[in-house]
């Protein structure tokens, strides 16, 4: 007779190994700041600016960290995860600004998953 809890270990590393089987896939991204300088905005000037130094957070989404990244001076990262939905949140450690809505990414097999989180600055 099976115990429950040896049959939720089997049921685990069925899962995991199946996980596994799936390999890792790439997630690039890009964390933008904007407005990126205060005042009005003229006409052909862009208003968003590559955020360096930001850390991102890979998250499943049960809130679970996968992994975490530093964005290059491009406002630019990369991780490897295993397929699957994931929340990319940019953490700044409880400030008020910037704020950065967590952004939802699926990473499929085989795929590249790309993102982009913008990120309000505060300025006006």
């Amino acid at each position: 007779m099976f115990r429950p809890t040896l049959l939720i270990i089997l049921l685990m590393a069925m899962w995991a190994s199946a996980r596994a089987a799936q390999g890792p896939a790439e997630l690039d991204g890009t964390v933008l700041l904007s407005p990126a300088r205060p005042g009005p905005q003229h006409a052909g000037e862009g208003d968003t600016a590559p955020m360096s130094k930001a850390v991102v957070r890979v998250l499943l989404t049960n809130g679970n960290e996968v992994t975490r990244a530093t964005t290059d001076d491009h406002g630019h990262f990369t991780v490897s995860v295993t397929p699957g939905d994931y929340d990319i949140v940019v953490d700044f450690h409880g400030a008020a600004f910037p704020r950065c809505q967590a952004t939802h990414v699926v990473v499929q097999a085989g795929q590249r998953g790309e993102v982009q989180v913008m990120c309000d600055s505060g300025m006006r």
